[in-house]
């Protein structure tokens, strides 16, 4: 029986102040501390794509029907965010910590003249915190939310309304933090760090 499963081709990760962000034999590591002393809002984004690839001479035969792809990832940790109360240090602004999982899965394939055609692609966002003038201090933590399994978005194609058959399948996972803060002393911080894993996949016929 051939097998069907996106195999792992290259992952590449990101990072932005303050965030450390590198590929290690467990997994991709996640950890930094994310301040701000003044009022204006400051976005960041760190996070990692793995890219997978099925050779077309291992694609599932389809007929009318359609291919699907489920991949999933396991995140290990846990992040943090606080602020300070509105009225501190005596100012008016906003005071906010916010955190939010992007995660992203793009179907794709390289076309003879050197070009990338999208299949298909599938987004979604999950919020992790999001703590506005309250002086609080809220903490996510995968350890403890469903087996530290998360569900990257389903994609689903037809072929050939989708995909233009003779080539290669490719799929590019990603998972990023995105991250707002506002405020003298708001905070979004993972000192222990996170670990996001992936694995392959099978590409099914539906």
């Amino acid at each position: 029986m051939t097998d069907q499963d996106f195999w792992s081709a290259r992952t590449d990760w990101w990072s932005m102040d303050g965030w450390n962000v590198s590929g290690q034999q467990d997994g991709v590591h996640v950890s930094g501390w994310y301040t701000h002393d003044n009022g204006s809002l400051k976005n960041m984004n760190c996070g990692e794509k793995g890219t997978y690839v099925i050779g077309v001479d291992r694609l599932p035969k389809m007929g009318c029907a359609q291919y699907v792809s489920r991949p999933q990832v396991k995140i290990f940790g846990e992040i943090t965010g606080q602020t300070t109360p509105g009225s501190f240090p005596d100012d008016l602004g906003d005071h906010w910590s916010k955190c939010w999982l992007h995660l992203r899965q793009t179907l794709f394939e390289n076309l003879n003249d050197g070009s990338r055609h999208t299949v298909e692609e599938a987004q979604d966002d999950r919020n992790l915190f999001f703590i506005e003038d309250s002086g609080d201090t809220r903490s996510y933590s995968f350890d403890s939310v469903s087996d530290n399994i998360v569900n990257i978005p389903v994609v689903a194609m037809n072929r050939p309304g989708d995909y233009i058959p003779g080539n290669d399948l490719w799929a590019e996972v990603e998972v990023s933090y995105n991250v707002q803060i506002e405020g003298p002393g708001s905070v979004v911080e993972s000192t222990g760090g996170m670990v996001i894993q992936g694995w392959q996949w099978p590409l099914e016929v539906s």
